[in-house]
């Protein structure tokens, strides 16, 4: 119990809120009953008045009984033995590697398997990368919403082009394209991508912020209501699929993609991101 209750309090240094409380009231509870199986059971025993056979019984057995002896006999050497085999079992934790390769963990003929492939061949991909941009407050104001969405854009084509990513998805893909004009082109022109840029922000983060909130996060504090006068930071979502059955190093197609989000976005100011899914949920 003692060593249990150490294991689960490695889980209270997690930075995710429900694992943390997980393990510190399951260390909580594994201590308490350690404490209960120590002192309260005995105390229970020791008060209820039951008292042990005084009648001796001969083992019909004497193997116990030579075993014991033998035990006895050469402790020194059994605790030795037994140090070497727990030493030599910790040297070769080197060569111990986690599989996060959900396809190899069941038969090819399971049906989980089977359906997996399924939708695999007929839909898209069953694990999942998520890419996230982040847009602070400073790249907000400089950069139109239709210019960030753009970005989005581009990052999702070019991770689309890895051979491991099967399909992408944003929520640029839901939105019709609109590139910005060069600065030669005509005023009005411009006035209108400016008025068009403002006006599907404001549908996207008041109206339509619901649908939205899949893909676009924005900071939600009570009360506080979205105005063109106020930029908040924004969060993108890129989605993207891989192949469950597929022999892929997860930690390298997490750096290609890093890769991928560092070119497009040059080390911009108040513009940085994530990558999620070196451990894919199943």
């Amino acid at each position: 119990n003692a060593t249990t209750g150490i294991g689960l309090l490695s889980l209270s240094i997690s930075r995710l809120g429900p694992i943390r409380d997980f393990g510190v009231f399951a260390t909580i509870g594994t201590f308490i009953f350690f404490i209960v199986a120590i002192v309260g059971i005995p105390a229970m025993l020791r008060l209820s008045g039951v008292r042990p056979s005084a009648e001796w019984k001969r083992e019909a057995s004497p193997l116990w009984g030579h075993l014991a002896e033998l035990t006895c006999r050469h402790r020194n050497a059994i605790v030795l033995i037994a140090i070497a085999l727990g030493l030599s079992t910790g040297f070769g934790l080197q060569w111990l590697k986690l599989e996060v390769k959900v396809g190899r963990y069941f038969p090819e003929h399971s049906r989980l398997v089977q359906d997996a492939r399924f939708l695999e061949d007929n839909v898209g991909g069953t694990s999942s990368f998520d890419l996230l941009v982040h847009f602070g407050e400073d790249y907000s104001e400089k950069k139109f919403f239709l210019e960030r969405m753009e970005l989005i854009r581009e990052i999702e084509e070019a991770v689309r082009q890895h051979p491991s990513i099967s399909g992408a998805v944003s929520l640029a893909d839901f939105q019709p394209v609109h590139l910005r004009p060069e600065s030669r082109e005509p005023r009005q022109i411009r006035m209108n991508y400016a008025v068009r840029s403002r006006r599907t922000e404001e549908e996207t983060k008041t109206d339509e912020l619901a649908s939205s909130a899949e893909y676009l996060a924005i900071p939600k504090d009570p009360g506080f209501v979205w105005t063109h006068d106020a930029p908040l930071d924004e969060t993108w979502r890129i989605t993207t699929q891989t192949h469950m059955s597929a022999d892929l190093d997860y930690a390298a197609v997490m750096r290609d993609l890093s890769g991928i989000l560092r070119d497009k976005t040059q080390n911009s100011t108040g513009l940085w991101f994530s990558v999620t899914g070196a451990v894919p949920f199943f």
